[in-house]
């Protein structure tokens, strides 16, 4: 497993290029917007175009771990709550769980503290009794996502979210809300190779 705390590099590089979209500036903005600028081109070199679709996700029911944590501890605590939530769905009916996924606000990356959360959603059948003190079981609202997939070595995470991040930038469609994960196949920094869609909250674009 690796220390590397999860969703940090990569999540700045979108919350960087989000800053310049939404109009928020300052010099450490405009410091982190070059960065940001930076990774995306070196990353677009890397490899074919990363595509960016829209979604409309329903209200959606799931049961969660949230706590209010240091960045410097997020890979830990991210390991522990899958593994919590893993113990989670062996101890229900597969049809009745879902997809694992983390909700991450951009102040857990600019401040450096923040609410951090992981999911399973779930369905009919599921048991609220086998969810222990930890977990809760609550509604995430409904969203519209600008989304990018993921599917590749961990350590090319970065370079959906900087495409993502540049994407929304490009289109003015930020919105302050906290990015959305979805976690296909494998966990970033746990599993060398991961499908993961990232979703960053966008305006509601006519079709």
């Amino acid at each position: 497993m690796r220390s590397r705390p999860h969703g940090c590099a990569e999540h700045r590089c979108a919350s960087e290029a989000a800053e310049r979209a939404s109009g928020t500036d300052g010099g450490e903005a405009q410091r982190n917007a070059r960065r940001g600028r930076e990774s995306a081109l070196d990353t677009r070199a890397g490899g074919p175009p990363i595509e960016i679709v829209h979604r409309s996700v329903p209200e959606t029911r799931v049961v969660a771990i949230s706590e209010d944590i240091p960045l410097d501890s997020l890979g830990a605590w991210f390991r522990r709550g899958i593994a919590t939530l893993q113990s989670i769905a062996e101890n229900n009916d597969p049809s009745s769980t879902g997809a694992y996924g983390g909700v991450w606000p951009n102040e857990l990356f600019t401040d450096e503290y923040g609410a951090a959360t992981v999911y399973l959603t779930v369905g009919p059948g599921f048991d609220d009794g086998t969810i222990g003190d930890d977990a809760a079981v609550l509604d995430l609202p409904a969203v519209e996502l600008a989304v990018a997939t993921h599917h590749g070595p961990d350590a090319a995470v970065p370079r959906a979210y900087a495409a993502l991040g540049e994407y929304v930038a490009r289109h003015e469609l930020a919105i302050d809300a906290p990015v959305r994960e979805t976690y296909v196949t494998g966990f970033p920094g746990v599993d060398r190779i991961v499908v993961m869609e990232i979703g960053w909250p966008v305006f509601r674009v006519s079709r």
